[in-house]
């Protein structure tokens, strides 16, 4: 049994990562986010973002999230466009290699 995330998981500590199997650059992860339209003016974004850093702090979250074996973490909305700009690349490549 393996984690497929770059660090073990606190839930399964005595598991290791792919890449201490030998795997290496074998990184995949689950990312939920919130998105809203392009345009969306600035202030609105930074509420949502607020809004979400709130929620993901509270305990009842953190609960239902660890339920789950996952770990609630925000993003600012730069840092989300930047991971979902690095999952499209990544899968991207991995679908052209397959055809």
């Amino acid at each position: 049994m393996t984690v497929t995330t770059a660090e073990r998981s606190p839930y399964l500590p005595n598991v290791p990562t792919m890449s201490e199997q030998g795997v290496q650059g074998y990184i995949v992860t689950t990312s939920y986010a919130l998105l809203a339209p392009a345009g969306t003016p600035t202030a609105i974004l930074k509420r949502l973002s607020e809004a979400m850093r709130e929620a993901a702090s509270s305990d009842d979250v953190k609960t239902a999230v660890a339920s789950q074996g996952a770990i609630a973490r925000t993003s600012t909305p730069e840092e989300t466009n930047i991971i979902i700009q690095e999952e499209v690349k990544k899968w991207s490549q991995v679908v052209k290699s397959l055809r």
